[in-house]
């Protein structure tokens, strides 16, 4: 299926099932008009910038370092717990030293700003990587275990 595909089917898919979910609600069943049919009420303005009428959230995680040595969940064959999993180690080392820079590169020639989910034990591996995340304007949010707050503040002087 092509990408393109995909998110229409997805779209109709979510709409449909808002629609439905609405329509069968209780107060919604007792009324003698359609929820379709009720008017809108009338924008006073946007409320985004530039007048968009579509917003896209996306997230980046940055997790790497925070797994296990072996039974982390990836793409590659489980090995037997008593052995390090060098090939899933790998995998996520991938995404701290190529993966997370090539993203925010990207994200700059599009000028596109995301919420990027830390985990704090990687945060503590790689500190450098969490300020810069920061530093080109990206939200910081903690996930998993205590993520240093102080790097986020002092990156956010420009220290």
């Amino acid at each position: 299926m092509k990408r393109r595909d995909f998110i229409k089917e997805t779209a109709v898919s979510a709409l449909a099932v808002g629609t439905a979910s609405r329509i069968f609600e209780p107060e919604t069943l007792a009324s003698e008009r359609s929820p379709i049919s009720l008017p809108q009420e009338e924008s006073k303005g946007s409320f985004w910038p530039d007048g968009a009428r579509l917003v896209v959230s996306i997230s980046m995680q940055m997790e790497a370092g925070a797994q296990p040595l072996s039974g982390a969940e990836s793409p590659m064959p489980k090995l037997d717990p008593m052995y390090p999993d060098l090939p899933a180690i790998k995998w996520y080392e991938y995404g701290f030293k190529e993966g997370l820079p090539r993203l925010l590169d990207m994200f700059d020639r599009r000028k596109v700003k995301v919420t990027s989910h830390m985990v704090g034990a990687t945060v503590d591996l790689h500190p450098a990587l969490a300020k810069e995340i920061v530093q080109r304007g990206h939200e910081a949010s903690g996930q998993w275990t205590n993520v240093g707050c102080a790097i986020f503040h002092d990156a956010r002087a420009g220290a």
